[in-house]
């Protein structure tokens, strides 16, 4: 009756010994890593596993851990996947030094300017997809520190960082209320 719920409520149609079943974040949820144990005796798909070591570790009393579990090492986009990601064109990069000649200053430019983004953007998928989405620097970083550390906001307390204020419009925050209320009787249109 699983398969067939999930099946229903994802849309996607399951296929024996083929489909893939990911359970991402799984530390948020030890009762579905335990049970998993019984999935994969189950045989007829497979399953992988996404969520941080360190919340992982913590969250193993009382539930026991699948002992077919493999540990995979995951590394962040090297500059290659990033222009791939990002409509880069890294085989071009590969011409131009393997002519080993000058390629101009302002093409010189743009390159090292698309290698700065990738230092700071770093190689994390969601940092990567936050810049993608047009995220300015500030929500690309807090995007790193929340796939770094865990769960939000308690990974940002743990660090000692405070979730960034969003801008409120002046019209709906409630000290400015009275104010644009004022403002509007006396046929002045503010934002």
């Amino acid at each position: 009756m699983f398969f067939l719920r999930l099946q229903a409520e994802t849309g996607t149609t399951l296929y024996e010994h083929e489909s893939l079943i990911i359970f991402d974040e799984v530390q948020l949820f030890p009762k579905a890593r335990q049970a998993i144990k019984h999935l994969v005796a189950d045989g007829r798909y497979s399953y992988l596993e996404t969520g941080s070591l360190i919340s992982i570790r913590k969250n193993v009393k009382d539930i026991l851990i699948p002992s077919e579990e493999m540990k995979i090492q995951v590394y962040p986009m090297d500059y290659e996947e990033f222009c791939d990601a990002t409509g880069g064109n890294f085989e071009l990069l590969r011409q131009i030094f393997g002519s080993k000649r000058a390629i101009g200053q302002a093409t010189n430019r743009k390159l090292m300017r698309d290698l700065r983004v990738y230092m700071a953007v770093g190689g994390m998928p969601q940092a990567v997809e936050a810049y993608i989405n047009g995220k300015n620097f500030s929500e690309i970083d807090m995007t790193r520190i929340k796939a770094h550390l865990g769960p939000w906001p308690r990974a940002l307390e743990k660090a000692g960082l405070k979730e960034p204020k969003k801008s409120v419009s002046p019209t709906k925050h409630p000290h400015h209320k009275a104010a644009a209320k004022k403002a509007k009787q006396n046929g002045k249109d503010i934002l």
